[in-house]
């Protein structure tokens, strides 16, 4: 999709059969506030979950996602400063708690309630309590945290964080641009999947650590693995053989799919992963015909 591509033209890729065409174009910069809403309503996930991260996204459909099914579309909606208080006060009681822990995170400018507030101060979840109650809380732990954020913390002081118990820490961690690749491919085991999902959104992570999330029981780090640039032959063989359609399609519409993939799933069960591998320039013309 091109990049100066009109609101129209936007418009009408809103309305494509294709997925990859709806999720490009909900990621488009030139895409309209009213097309964004339609979207909303999409059937693709992964569609609905950009809408939820855009902030043009209109309020009233912010309120329609912070309902949605998927959590990680529901934690997109905590970071918008147009969601409506009323879905902010749904959110804290969210089933997941990274949902919870980022309803009061975000809540900069105060807004929640002092009841929903109390609420979360005894929430189950030790993390969620801790930022309500004490902020950073413990010295030690505060220290580690600023550490592991810092830009300045050396790579080798970064990997030894890299093992820290706190989750926090691991997460900054993950996202802090000193990190070292080797670092990232031990993280990219780590028992917390928001720390696996970061590390999978990272260009710099290595090849070898994606091939392990292209195994992952979480179907999203399989669709980010999907997603890279780097991705390795033998991960692009085993992701186009993955349970998720939503895989499957980024994989049929990846220029670097080889000819032999991509008449695997010109046979898709799935139509919708037909269609795309149809349209991959890399798809042998004699087998269209």
């Amino acid at each position: 999709m091109r990049s100066n591509a009109s609101p129209e033209v936007l418009a009408e890729c809103a309305e494509d059969k294709n997925d990859m065409m709806r999720w490009r174009a909900a990621g488009h910069p030139n895409i309209l506030p009213e097309t964004l809403a339609h979207l909303a309503k999409d059937a693709n996930r992964y569609v609905r979950k950009i809408v939820a991260s855009r902030e043009e996204t209109p309020p009233e459909s912010l309120a329609l996602l912070a309902e949605d099914v998927w959590w990680m579309v529901r934690l997109e909606v905590t970071f918008q400063s147009k969601t409506p208080i009323e879905s902010l006060i749904k959110l804290a009681e969210d089933e997941e708690w990274w949902v919870r822990y980022y309803v009061a995170v975000v809540d900069i400018e105060d807004r929640l309630p002092k009841e929903v507030l109390a609420r979360l101060a005894k929430d189950e979840n030790e993390h969620v309590r801790e930022f309500v109650t004490a902020g950073l809380g413990n010295a030690d732990v505060k220290e580690r945290r600023l550490a592991a954020g810092d830009q300045n913390t050396s790579p080798m002081r970064l990997a030894q964080l890299a093992g820290d118990t706190d989750v926090f820490v691991r997460l900054d961690v993950a996202v802090n641009p000193m990190t070292l690749p080797i670092t990232l491919a031990y993280l990219a085991e780590d028992p917390d999947r928001y720390v696996r999902i970061l590390v999978a959104g990272r260009q710099d992570t290595p090849p070898e650590a994606c091939r392990r999330f292209a195994e992952d029981q979480d179907d999203h780090l399989r669709f980010l693995a999907a997603s890279r640039n780097n991705v390795s032959l033998d991960t692009i063989v085993h992701l186009a053989r993955d349970t998720s359609r939503y895989v499957r399609q980024i994989i049929a519409g990846s220029r670097g799919t080889p000819p032999e993939i991509l008449a695997l799933l010109l046979k898709d069960v799935d139509e919708s992963v037909s269609r795309i591998a149809i349209q991959n320039p890399n798809t042998p013309r004699e087998l269209l015909a």
